[in-house]
């Protein structure tokens, strides 16, 4: 993060992105942009918009398994590896929805 930050700072680049900034080819993204976002390109966020809700709807796109970063057994595997598909995520307190990008790495 502060990487991302840093480089931020002298070259206008953002940390803080929509999907369609990384996968401008899926049509999917273009919907609903502000149920989630990636935090410098490895971390997929999926906030909870809703009050009183159970569970929501975030979308994964194409590319590989989504690994949660509170529980890496939890892996969101998509059913067809070429498209994208929506998937319903745990929403109950304190529950917060993010997924590692397939092909990243973060240090913990």
């Amino acid at each position: 993060m502060y990487t991302c930050l840093f480089e931020a700072s002298t070259s206008g680049r953002t940390c803080i992105d929509p999907l369609l900034f990384h996968y401008p080819e899926d049509d999917e993204v273009y919907t609903n942009i502000e149920h989630t976002f990636l935090v410098g390109d490895a971390l997929k966020v999926s906030p909870v918009l809703s009050p009183f809700v159970k569970e929501i709807k975030s979308y994964f796109p194409a590319g590989g398994d989504w690994v949660s970063m509170q529980n890496y057994t939890d892996v969101v595997k998509l059913n067809d590896s070429s498209k994208g598909e929506w998937v319903k995520l745990d929403a109950t307190l304190p529950t917060v929805n993010v997924h590692l990008r397939p092909g990243y790495m973060v240090p913990k």
